[in-house]
């Protein structure tokens, strides 16, 4: 082998290693065992094209997986992965505490940001203002040193969900789409 074909390979083998090197360190997070968070979206729908739907809105873009009966929403902002959500298709009071607890034990408590009518003191009252639209449950947890959180949710619109979101990007996303208001 040539000294120029052996400089060629040598000078191609070092510029690799950095595109990896920054493709991995893009991944924030890997959440639900198949998304990365923070990672580009058209590495995302290229590793996996099994997606049922995809919208595009502007800097926005979003794909819907379906796994068993659970449908996973992969946001992107500006091509970087912003948020994963998982939708639960029969959202229960006993899967809710589950992972509440699970979250929990793992994380330390979360911030509770759950809305309801005043009426609403007890599980039940609470779950029955879900259900009619009138109030939602909200956990955040946003552990110290990390650049993401996640949030467990219950709304009438959505039902039981559990998203992981990049901090900065979640942000930055949120005050362009209120800035154009």
């Amino acid at each position: 082998m040539s000294r120029i074909v052996q400089w060629t390979l040598l000078a191609a083998l070092v510029a690799a290693v950095p595109i990896v090197a920054v493709a991995e360190d893009a991944c924030v997070k890997r959440v639900f065992g198949n998304y990365c968070l923070g990672g580009q979206i058209s590495e995302q729908t290229r590793k996996d094209p099994k997606f049922v739907h995809q919208q595009q809105e502007g800097d926005r873009f979003a794909v819907v997986y379906v796994e068993g009966d659970e449908k996973i929403y992969v946001m992107a902002y500006k091509q970087r992965i912003y948020k994963v959500l998982r939708r639960y298709d029969s959202p229960t009071v006993l899967r809710y505490s589950d992972l509440q607890t699970l979250l929990t034990d793992k994380y330390g408590p979360p911030q509770d940001l759950s809305r309801y009518p005043g009426y609403a003191k007890n599980r039940a009252s609470k779950m029955g203002a879900i259900r009619r639209g009138e109030g939602y449950a909200e956990l955040l947890w946003a552990p110290e040193g990390v650049d993401w959180s996640i949030t467990l949710g219950w709304t009438r619109e959505l039902g039981l969900t559990l998203d992981y979101r990049v901090k900065d990007l979640d942000e930055e996303q949120r005050a362009t789409s209120t800035a154009r208001l």
